[in-house]
């Protein structure tokens, strides 16, 4: 035999019950679905996904320029491990 259970607090059901025993819903009412209320929460964040993909926040709320972002991955190319050395010593001294 299948028990069932009550569809509000997942008790279990004697055969045939009108009312749940534990939390006394009706269980002959027809039920109205209520609209969902996180439905509307996701579509929204699927939609900000779609429109902010491949964006950087991180790089946002720091503020950080992606041209001086580029032109200082250049300028370290562009130095030898010696010069880079000497940079940073130079900014430890100060």
């Amino acid at each position: 035999m299948t028990d069932n259970f009550c569809f509000k607090c997942g008790s279990t059901l004697r055969l045939n019950a009108i009312f749940c025993s534990s939390c006394g819903i009706s269980l002959t009412e027809e039920l109205t679905l209520e609209k969902d209320p996180f439905k509307e929460v996701i579509e929204e964040g699927i939609e900000f996904a779609k429109i902010t993909k491949g964006f950087d926040f991180t790089k946002a709320r720091l503020d950080i320029d992606e041209e001086e972002l580029e032109a200082n991955a250049k300028l370290r190319l562009a130095r030898t491990p010696e010069e880079l050395q000497k940079m940073k010593e130079k900014d430890q001294d100060k």
